[in-house]
């Protein structure tokens, strides 16, 4: 989302840029959503990946309607279908390979919601279900009209509230957790332990942004980050700690990591 609003100054030309790299260096899961930009994130994302289906995946996100006076949700099966259709011609696809329910509507029972997004599904125009900032209760009741691929949530060092539940219940759904502020929204920089990861972090040759990614990947491999890259060189320094992991090279740290994070009040349980 940071490629159109929300972190600061963006051009759609160093968000193009940004993605192209993020291809070339293996990334092949981008995330965006109808609110994000009002629409024009799903443009740009459509834009630069064009001709790519069935190579990449992409998921989007509907249940949140802007307004000039703010936003409200909406899981309404007919506004489900109304805004999947406009992602898939922001996106230039003919079919989105996950689509989430942004955000549950409490005005609308969550299994017609979902029971929407399953037609979708049937009629060739999503591959997926996901859901977004749920418990494991809603889960459960969604499980049992279709499967449920993802769930994404905020779930980081410093944010760890998922593991006191939902995390449980999307294992024992088979429900991957997406993570979204994977790096703490940048709580990773608090007084308290930024001396100590960046401590860490030289030891290791890292940074702690790559620290913090590198604990998230060694939770599971259920368990998806997808950190904001707004410029290229964010994609590379994000991308590098992945090759880290897969080398092993930051298992040391990892381990260091989990000591700060139970040692210290600064992670949310």
């Amino acid at each position: 989302m940071g490629l159109s609003e929300f972190r600061g100054p963006t051009s759609a030309e160093d968000g193009i840029k940004a993605i192209h790299r993020a291809l070339e260096l293996g990334i092949d899961h981008f995330d965006t959503a109808d609110m994000y930009g009002h629409g024009a994130n799903e443009e740009l994302v459509g834009a630069a990946l064009a001709g790519r289906c069935g190579q990449v995946v992409i998921a989007t996100k509907c249940g949140i309607v802007r307004s000039a006076d703010g936003h409200r949700r909406d899981g309404r099966p007919q506004y489900i279908r109304d805004a999947c259709l406009c992602s898939l011609k922001r996106l230039r696809r003919e079919y989105v390979d996950l689509l989430y329910l942004h955000r549950v509507d409490p005005c609308v029972p969550i299994e017609d919601s979902v029971g929407e997004i399953a037609r979708l599904v049937a009629e060739g125009k999503v591959r997926a279900i996901g859901l977004s900032k749920i418990d494991g209760g809603l889960l459960r009741r969604a499980r049992t009209v279709a499967p449920i691929a993802t769930v994404q949530m905020s779930y980081s060092a410093s944010d760890r509230r998922v593991e006191a539940e939902l995390l449980q219940v999307c294992r024992e759904v088979g429900s991957a957790l997406v993570a979204y502020s994977p790096l703490g929204g940048g709580s990773m920089a608090r007084a308290d332990v930024a001396g100590k990861l960046e401590r860490v972090a030289r030891d290791y040759n890292a940074t702690p942004a790559q620290l913090a990614l590198a604990w998230l990947l060694s939770r599971g491999p259920d368990v998806v980050p997808i950190p904001g890259m707004r410029l290229v060189a964010h994609v590379e320094e994000n991308v590098a700690a992945c090759r880290k992991v897969e080398r092993a090279e930051l298992e040391g740290a990892v381990e260091a990591v989990s000591r700060i994070v139970t040692s210290s009040a600064w992670a949310i349980h």
